[in-house]
């Protein structure tokens, strides 16, 4: 629920692995989009992802550093039109060449860029492409002044976020998500360095604690293929969270504990429970291992 509603309401929605990863691997060569559609007893199910994205992103966050990673500054192919989107795209670094600012403007409805950084190649685009728009920050990009702006300057009620996890860290912890919907796919990814839901600053003192956000879950759908689609909203209390149990190891936001279980020699159960903040709701789930 969005309580401000001076500022855009929003829903975090990403495609991720059983533990969590948003991607393949730590190297920006690999990439959940483009390498799962590879990957038998995976790539089955994933256009249900791309389904509901069509569905409820027509307006959407992104940051150039994802645009950049899917290939959108390599791509020369002239893009099928489609005025019903709306992108904004923070792009401090900048990630987006000039090619892929002109392909983004080809593609969608309306290019805002969100940057702070003065040579950014959108500015000298403006006057090419009609759609492009650039809010520009002489500092650090101020992201709730950005979800206040949008709602008011441009009367955007709601808004998608597909960011990397990074960023998704930050907006957690500065409670600008209000919702959230997660496709879970059946594969496990791995690796320490691999980005997942919520990477950024890890937390170190029980003071941060007030940080982790609690969730409520809405609904659980079970889709084709061993796919789930969990729909989340943010609870509006900040409970207390007991972290005297050694075996939950805090990570992100999210709290996983489950054990490894070997039934015969080619099946495993993997019983893993999802717990959300301030355990308002649990997922458990029993995931046997594909036996081809």
């Amino acid at each position: 629920m969005n309580t401000n509603t001076a500022r855009v309401e929003t829903t975090l929605s990403l495609l991720m692995s059983v533990d969590g990863k948003i991607t393949s691997g730590e190297s920006d060569n690999l990439d959940s989009d483009r390498d799962w559609k590879r990957i038998q007893g995976v790539k089955e199910g994933l256009q249900q992802y791309y389904h509901y994205e069509s569905i409820i992103a027509a307006n959407s966050l992104n940051t150039g550093r994802v645009m950049a990673k899917i290939g959108i500054n390599s791509r020369r192919e002239k893009p099928k039109k489609d005025e019903r989107l709306t992108f904004f795209i923070v792009d401090r670094k900048p990630h987006l060449n000039q090619n892929g600012v002109k392909y983004l403007a080809q593609w969608i409805g309306k290019l805002f860029i969100v940057t702070d950084n003065p040579g950014h190649p959108a500015f000298d685009l403006r006057s090419d492409y009609k759609n492009i728009q650039v809010i520009y920050y002489k500092e650090k990009v101020d992201l709730p002044d950005l979800f206040v702006h949008i709602r008011q300057e441009y009367g955007i009620e709601h808004m998608v976020i597909e960011s990397g996890g990074t960023l998704n860290s930050v907006l957690v912890r500065q409670r600008l998500i209000d919702h959230v919907c997660i496709i879970v796919a059946p594969v496990l990814v791995g690796g320490r360095a691999t980005s997942t839901l919520m990477d950024g600053y890890s937390l170190r003192m029980e003071e941060e604690l007030v940080n982790l956000k609690a969730l409520k879950l809405v609904k659980c759908s079970v889709l084709e293929h061993s796919y789930l689609r969990l729909s989340m909203t943010r609870s509006t209390k900040l409970p207390s969270i007991p972290i005297s149990n050694e075996e939950n190891k805090i990570n992100s936001g999210w709290i996983y504990t489950g054990r490894y279980h070997v039934e015969g020699p080619y099946q495993y159960i993997f019983p893993i429970v999802l717990a959300f903040p301030g355990f308002n709701s649990f997922l458990e789930l029993s995931i046997p291992r594909r036996t081809k």
